[in-house]
């Protein structure tokens, strides 16, 4: 299994819209691990493992959002290691960015 981690901020009208919820829907769809959370300044951030070949899928489908959605942009790492990430969740909201929060 060919497996990437991927640490994705989306921008535009994505909370308050079930957002999270149809990027936790995907990624049970596609077998993905990690979380996704709302981040204060109003994007949602995403921080995934995937096979690569679903990767450019699911980066199109979370363009597309749910019907209530206005993506304006999606942000995103491929990380050079991959990380040990649990089952997919929906995780509380946070003041900063992972990368941040790790980076110090």
């Amino acid at each position: 299994m060919n497996l990437k981690t991927y640490h994705l901020l989306i921008s535009g009208r994505v909370q308050g819209v079930g957002y999270r919820n149809f990027v936790l829907q995907l990624a049970h769809r596609q077998g993905a691990l990690g979380w996704v959370r709302n981040l204060t300044d109003g994007r949602v951030e995403v921080l995934l493992n995937c096979k690569t070949s679903e990767f450019t899928k699911l980066l199109l489908i979370l363009h597309e959002g749910p019907t209530s959605a206005l993506v304006s942009g999606i942000q995103q790492q491929e990380l050079s290691n991959v990380l040990t990430l649990p089952a997919f969740h929906i995780q509380a909201t946070s003041s900063r960015p992972w990368e941040t929060t790790l980076n110090g």
